[in-house]
């Protein structure tokens, strides 16, 4: 992708180590609240990045789905940027803390 850029990348790390770090703190004991706290992570950090990204090219998509790019499609792309940047940082304080 050329349009994501150092940039973003560093907003991605930053959100990412906010992120990870808070999960940290609170108890995570009902798997209800893990889900949506997961969800919100996702949804924040997926519409950052789609947001910042320069589309090489415009596509204009029909009412139907925006629904499923709003609700399912960011905060996939979210979940993943945070495993990929929270994996990296876990392995890093994994060793080093």
């Amino acid at each position: 992708m050329k349009g994501y850029g150092i940039k973003n990348g560093i907003l991605s790390l930053l959100l990412s180590l906010f992120f990870y770090f808070i999960a940290r703190k609170i108890y995570n004991d009902y798997i209800w609240f893990l889900i949506i706290y997961f969800y919100v992570v996702g949804l924040l950090m997926g519409h950052i990045t789609t947001n910042t990204v320069k589309p090489e090219k415009e596509i204009i998509t029909p009412k139907r789905l925006e629904f499923a790019d709003n609700f399912v499609a960011i905060p996939l792309v979210g979940i993943i940027e945070f495993a990929v940047y929270g994996s990296i940082i876990w392995i890093i304080d994994l060793f080093l803390i």
